[in-house]
């Protein structure tokens, strides 16, 4: 409420992580339009995946101003929270006919080979970097290899490693 509730909101807000999610989101919006524009160019669909979507807010807002929208987008993640939630998010922007929200796994090779329809666009955002191991992510990357149509795109958001990143992904509970 008061200056030093004001100071201590900047300063938490204000941090190298933070910044760095709040640049990330406009980075991966920024690919995302890019790459529907490559697709429809190209005369291919625009079929999306998120397959660790938080509530898919990147998606979903990726979509202002977009003409035509994606054939369908399937959002995707292991909690139960967020796909409540994001699914309410698709109700409230009016999206259920092109756009669902399920539960998965994104490091389940198998799972996502056959996801379907295939996507024509693939999306990692944040996620990679939380897991050390080199074959959870190998089995993840290779199931979208399998599952991404031919000539399709990956948009893949990272950050490297600093202090703030274990606590940024606890306290991020939808992006």
């Amino acid at each position: 409420k008061g200056a030093l509730g004001r100071m201590i909101d900047k300063n938490y807000l204000h941090s190298i992580g933070w910044r760095g999610i709040r640049q990330r989101k406009l980075h991966a919006e920024e690919l995302l339009r890019l790459a529907m524009a490559h697709l429809r160019n190209q005369g291919k669909p625009v079929r999306i995946v998120d397959i660790a979507a938080g509530h898919g807010r990147y998606i979903l807002e990726s979509l202002r101003g977009v003409e035509p929208l994606p054939e369908s987008i399937l959002l995707r993640d292991y909690s139960d929270i967020n796909v409540r939630d994001g699914s309410l998010l698709i109700e409230q922007k009016d999206l259920e006919d092109i756009a669902r929200f399920v539960k998965g796994d994104a490091f389940d090779r198998n799972d996502l080979a056959t996801l379907d329809p295939k996507p024509t666009l693939a999306v990692v955002s944040g996620l990679y970097e939380l897991f050390s191991s080199n074959q959870m992510v190998g089995d993840s990357l290779a199931g979208l290899a399998a599952a991404v149509e031919p000539g399709g795109y990956l948009v893949y958001t990272g950050q490297p490693w600093h202090p703030q990143l274990e606590l940024i992904a606890r306290a991020l509970t939808s992006h």
